[in-house]
């Protein structure tokens, strides 16, 4: 009876030093808005649907929406924003890592920072500093951390540019527009986002 009693204090005694490291790890992990995190699946139309996973894990679901009047592509964070404006939602693109992601997935040199052209309404995703000085783009803030390239479950984000309008277009799946078309110009990868979890 003494060992089954002492087995079960020890079980218990671990189950709390187990709870109260996860509350203490809660704390310190900022989550997306909903305050959900995702994972990824593909589907048959080759785009990224939502499940559930727990809440604790830094995975920040980056959303597409686009407006086919203004062939116009949104990438955000917030579903409201694109609700909004209006535009059709597209889905999920992948995860990026907020600043206290817990996933060794992210790097938290690779910033991704969303910049909108005031002059033509195109909105751009990068890590580099490449419109910086251009007085045309408004940076927007930082979408989050891009995921880092060697990491499983992690995938690159194809960039194009529209070739008559002013417009990108960002995708996990190559076969879409494979090395670009009449209307796109392939323009490599972008960056990496969290597309499925382990």
């Amino acid at each position: 009876m003494k060992k089954i009693n002492m087995g079960f204090v020890a079980i218990l005694a671990l189950f709390f030093v187990l709870i109260s490291c996860s509350s203490e790890m809660n704390d310190d992990v900022t989550l997306a808005p909903n305050n959900e995190s995702i994972a990824f699946t593909k589907n048959q139309q080759n785009s990224l649907s939502v499940s559930q996973i727990p809440n604790n894990l830094g995975n920040i679901p980056v959303y597409v929406f686009y407006n086919s009047n203004k062939v116009d592509h949104l990438y955000t964070l917030d579903r409201a924003e694109g609700n909004n404006l209006n535009y059709e939602d597209r889905g999920v693109l992948g995860s990026v890592g907020d600043s206290k992601s817990v996933w060794p997935a992210y790097s938290p040199d690779y910033k991704i920072t969303r910049w909108y052209n005031r002059r033509n309404g195109d909105r751009l995703l990068t890590q580099s500093n490449e419109v910086d000085n251009n007085s045309d783009w408004v940076n927007e803030g930082v979408l989050g951390l891009a995921a880092r390239s060697d990491y499983d479950g992690n995938s690159p984000v194809y960039r194009y540019r529209g070739r008559r309008r002013s417009n990108h277009f960002f995708t996990t799946n190559f076969n879409e527009l494979g090395n670009g078309n009449s209307a796109w110009v392939y323009e490599g990868i972008g960056f990496y986002v969290r597309t499925r979890i382990n």
